[in-house]
């Protein structure tokens, strides 16, 4: 019978040596405690349930099952561990991919994207990228201190759990890459912002510099050296048209003033209650609802809008037609 103090059998590279020896005869103990009182364990349903200390424990014996003593085997089949609950679970479908799967996978979407500034929904090869980056930032978080993983993970990416949101650490790389140009071999990523939008994010930042972290602020700095200053905003709408949309759009709620510029942020749905239906405060004479598309102003083009903005505001008027906007009937009132 195998024994945790056989010494023989703490040679490198056997079960023994890798289990641990004594420390894990007494994390076996420890854990059949809890099995004489709560039942053997299940492999089915990925250890659900189980206190945190005996999965973790549990699940480091099962990457290298094969490769322990018989005897340590054997005594894991007394706590429920055979070998075919461990082939359960590896085939339960909803069960956390290993760690070194979940670091090929954030290394290769680094190599690919150049970042790992990655939110919870991404999905890369049919793994949850973006939940299990999430899940390794809190438990950092938690640990107060660089984990393993971790480590190996800021080797690929320093910034990939950032202290500030993670959406503005994607923006910075989004920035950085449209004015340095994508590095070879790199690919824009699924819904990454135009330069249009990273340029308006850029003249944000440094105008409110001062409410940053010291690390976004050198962050931002970075970028300003790269752009040669801060971008000078120019707005989309023409002067003679916003003072016309001006005059219509609902009041903004009290919240201090416009959101970042007025005519740079405008958010027309709440004039559009329902998709599909035209917004309450303009007038039938400016047309139908259509659906989203670009609009021009008196010859200024406006960046493409959303579908509710094209819903309040669908007309298209051609660039430069100077009839805008169009002269209401008598009985028709603005």
């Amino acid at each position: 019978m195998w024994n945790g103090r056989d010494r023989a059998d703490r040679r490198p590279g056997s079960g023994a040596a890798r289990a641990g020896g004594g420390s894990w005869q007494r994390a076996w103990y420890r854990a059949r405690a809890h099995v004489l009182g709560h039942g053997v364990v299940h492999g089915g349903d990925s250890l659900a349930g189980l206190p945190r200390w005996l999965e973790r424990w549990l699940r480091h014996q099962i990457t290298p099952y094969g490769q322990l003593h018989e005897d340590q085997q054997r005594l894991l089949a007394e706590l429920g561990l055979s070998w075919g609950e461990v082939g359960r679970f590896h085939a339960w479908p909803g069960r956390r991919r290993p760690a070194v799967d979940g670091l090929a996978t954030a290394r290769a979407y680094a190599a690919r994207h150049g970042h790992l500034a990655v939110s919870g929904p991404t999905v890369v090869d049919d793994f949850a990228l973006g939940t299990w980056l999430t899940s390794v930032r809190h438990r950092q978080r938690s640990a107060g201190r660089p984990t393993r993983l971790g480590r190996h993970l800021s080797a690929v990416d320093a910034w990939w759990n950032p202290p500030w949101p993670i959406g503005w650490q994607r923006m910075w790389w989004t920035s950085r890459f449209h004015l340095t140009g994508l590095g070879e071999g790199l690919k824009w990523w699924p819904g990454a912002p135009d330069a249009e939008h990273a340029a308006a994010w850029l003249h944000e930042q440094g105008a409110r510099r001062p409410l940053l972290q010291p690390g976004q602020q050198q962050l931002v700095d970075e970028l300003v050296s790269l752009a040669g200053g801060v971008p000078v905003w120019q707005p989309r709408i023409s002067d003679a048209a916003w003072r016309t949309l001006s005059a219509v759009l609902p009041a903004q709620p009290h919240t201090g003033g416009r959101p970042r510029c007025e005519r740079q942020l405008w958010k027309p749905s709440s004039t559009s209650p329902a998709p599909g239906r035209p917004g309450r405060v303009f007038p039938r004479h400016w047309g139908p609802s259509g659906p989203a598309g670009t609009v021009f102003f008196a010859g200024a083009r406006t960046a493409p809008w959303s579908g509710s903005a094209a819903r309040s505001c669908p007309s298209r008027i051609a660039a430069g037609s100077g009839s805008w906007p169009p002269t209401p009937t008598p009985d028709e009132p603005l």
